[in-house]
């Protein structure tokens, strides 16, 4: 259904992988979250909290997540592709060549339009923008 070879980034229990889903060609973007590291019960249910948020948010301006599958150990996130990456990745590289100006994003209309108002969340990476076209 999914593979992937190209690591993007990592964290504490997780890689992030540039994926392709072989029904239709597509790239995407998995998350491989090593759950037999996780050994509190507070990540554990960060996990848990995650999943079931993920499965619930359906917006234009939120990442889309395709699906979420489990093996004995780990867990996969397949989502959208971000192409350019997260926006501090895009200032970083584009020093000289980005201007203060075009990384300005309008967050009163992000906040007053996020799909999780009414439920009182809030996505972390609402800190840290993942861009795409």
């Amino acid at each position: 259904m999914f593979s992937y070879a190209y690591e993007l980034g990592a964290g504490s229990f997780s890689k992030v992988f540039k994926g392709v889903d072989i029904r239709d060609n597509s790239t995407v973007a998995i998350k491989i979250v090593q759950r037999d590291k996780m050994t509190t019960n507070i990540a554990k249910t960060l996990l848990s909290q995650e999943m079931d948020i993920l499965k619930q948010l359906n917006h234009e301006n939120v990442i889309h997540c395709f699906d979420i599958l489990y093996s004995l150990n780990n867990c996969y996130i397949v989502t959208e592709f971000c192409q350019y990456g997260d926006l501090s990745k895009l200032i970083k590289t584009k020093k000289n060549k980005f201007s203060t100006s075009t990384a300005m994003i309008d967050s009163e209309s992000m906040y007053s339009e996020q799909p999780s108002k009414s439920s009182k969340m809030i996505h972390r990476a609402l800190q840290n923008p993942l861009l795409y076209e």
